[in-house]
């Protein structure tokens, strides 16, 4: 019998935070039950090696959410991926190419933006980007300006996919 090879995601703090239901207007579910289920099996997804994460992602999800970082923390070792050369060197190369992906180095403060180098991992490896930032053609017209994670990916021809949309593919709940 032939095993098939199951899809791969790489996600953003943004739709882990949308589970946790940060952000009512844009929260996965209010349903506790609902949650709980499925961040079971975002943690079974996580544990198989089918849902990963950018290791800058990883300092991000601490200071915008220690809730969902302790949660994630026992599987980290396996969760968020260190980054390699070629990683390193595709995120700058994203940078360059859409500036406004990410505030200039010289303003952030203590801390790598996540958003290139998720889309480094989605572009070198083959795996869809999962997000809850908002594509152009879904955002407010006063809210279009700047590139944000879908932008960038359509441009790229990169694999992205909402957080709702993934949950519903996989059957999170």
């Amino acid at each position: 019998m032939q095993r098939t090879l199951e899809q791969v995601y790489v996600i953003d703090v943004s739709a882990i935070m949308n589970l946790q239901g940060y952000n009512k207007g844009t929260a996965f579910t209010q349903n506790p039950k609902e949650r709980e289920a499925a961040w079971a099996n975002l943690v079974t997804m996580i544990q198989t090696g089918r849902v990963v994460t950018v290791f800058a992602a990883k300092g991000e999800l601490e200071r915008r959410s220690r809730d969902c970082y302790y949660r994630l923390k026992p599987y980290l070792r396996v969760f968020a991926k260190h980054d390699t050369t070629e990683l390193i060197i595709r995120a700058g190369q994203i940078c360059e190419q859409f500036p406004t992906l990410v505030p200039r180095f010289d303003q952030l403060i203590d801390r790598e933006p996540a958003d290139p180098y998720l889309i480094a991992y989605g572009e070198i490896n083959g795996v869809t980007v999962v997000t809850d930032e908002k594509h152009k053609k879904d955002r407010t017209p006063q809210n279009r300006s700047g590139d944000h994670i879908p932008d960038v990916c359509d441009a790229l021809n990169v694999d992205w996919l909402y957080f709702r949309d993934f949950a519903a593919i996989e059957k999170l709940v």
